[in-house]
């Protein structure tokens, strides 16, 4: 996968400025302020509040490393040894697809908010991207914040297609939430003054049904 990953990433840079992720936290991990911000809301197991003044004290290399690739437990006292946890903080394996925690739309980027705690981590990360990385053009919305994460207000990229210059096309799921495309409706409607089309289309257990919204 690493070698159909580069020759993809080889391609897009003949089209487009390429940025990785991995060297985008880097440069972020080198800010005080950006580093607790990722620790606030990262997921982990139960011996995790215990080991973020360890993570914040690593170099801005290993803060990267582990914050992809996770953190081992210590087992270093018997309840721990006897526990089933692997891991202190999880490792983000689906970071990899990025398509599914931020969005391109004209010149937004949107930062989305994932449906699923294993996966929030994710949504952190391209929102503190999005939001202190001075080099990536265009303007932002971002999604992921407690307010939302408390009213279960999801949004992901894979249920977001753009169709053309003007149309979207947003799938209702377990992973996107009504309320989600409300509030994005709301928020390119703050940033782009013409009409614009939005499709939803209702991605039950069984069945399809589409609902034209126009604003």
């Amino acid at each position: 996968m690493e070698k159909e990953h580069g020759v993809l990433k080889d391609f897009l840079k003949t089209i487009a400025n390429v940025v990785d992720v991995r060297d985008v936290l880097f440069k972020i991990a080198e800010n005080t302020d950006a580093r607790r911000n990722i620790l606030s809301g990262i997921e982990g197991g139960s011996s995790l509040p215990s080991r973020l003044d360890e993570i914040e004290a690593l170099d801005s290399k290993e803060f990267c490393r582990i914050l992809v690739e996770g953190l081992k437990s210590r087992k270093s006292t018997l309840s721990s040894f006897l526990s089933e946890e692997e891991f202190d903080y999880f490792p983000l394996p689906n970071l990899y697809f990025t398509r599914d925690s931020a969005m391109v739309f004209r010149n937004l980027g949107i930062a989305g908010n994932m449906a699923f705690n294993v996966r929030k981590p994710e949504s952190l990360l391209m929102k503190t991207i999005f939001s202190t990385h001075y080099k990536l053009p265009g303007e932002r919305i971002l999604f992921y914040d407690n307010s939302m994460i408390d009213k279960k207000i999801s949004l992901e990229g894979g249920d977001f297609l753009v169709f053309n210059r003007n149309t979207l096309i947003i799938g209702l799921s377990e992973r996107t939430s009504p309320d989600a495309v409300d509030l994005l409706i709301e928020r390119l409607h703050q940033k782009i003054d013409e009409e614009l089309t939005v499709y939803c289309v209702l991605l039950p257990k069984s069945g399809l049904q589409s609902t034209l919204i126009w604003f």
